[in-house]
């Protein structure tokens, strides 16, 4: 059975599956394996780095989404207007994680910093899945 992103009869667009896996797959992939390869830290503090990390992907990824011409053609408002309100969030969440980061370790701060990472990266995975389906 030849490998497939999505099954034939699936709703999900090919292109969508495509603009997702490398605006997010990808860069998680890496900073995965960054992780991976740093022996000398603990997994709580793993945890507890990556929320900005991943915060930074979804601020990286959140400009390549809105130059896609079918996110933009989604949206009411100018697509400039909600890439900044985008942007603003991501960078409020990336002040939050931080500053979760800078507390001593915890597993609970280490999830925490974790989530708001991940939030940002899901609120623009929403926006591209908005444009898409």
């Amino acid at each position: 059975m030849p490998f497939a992103i999505t099954d034939p009869g699936s709703n999900v667009p090919v292109e969508f599956m495509t603009a997702a896996v490398a605006l997010f797959g990808v860069p998680i992939l890496f900073l995965v394996l960054e992780y991976v390869y740093q022996t000398d830290t603990t997994l709580l503090a793993v945890f507890q780095k990556s929320g900005p990390d991943l915060c930074l992907i979804g601020l990286g990824s959140s400009g390549s989404v809105f130059i896609d011409p079918r996110v933009i053609s989604s949206f009411r408002l100018p697509s400039q207007l909600c890439l900044i309100i985008v942007i603003v969030v991501i960078l409020i969440l990336r002040r939050i994680s931080v500053r979760v980061e800078s507390e001593p370790q915890t597993w609970r701060r280490a999830i925490t910093s974790s989530a708001l990472g991940l939030g940002s990266i899901a609120m623009v995975l929403c926006v591209l899945m908005y444009g898409y389906l």
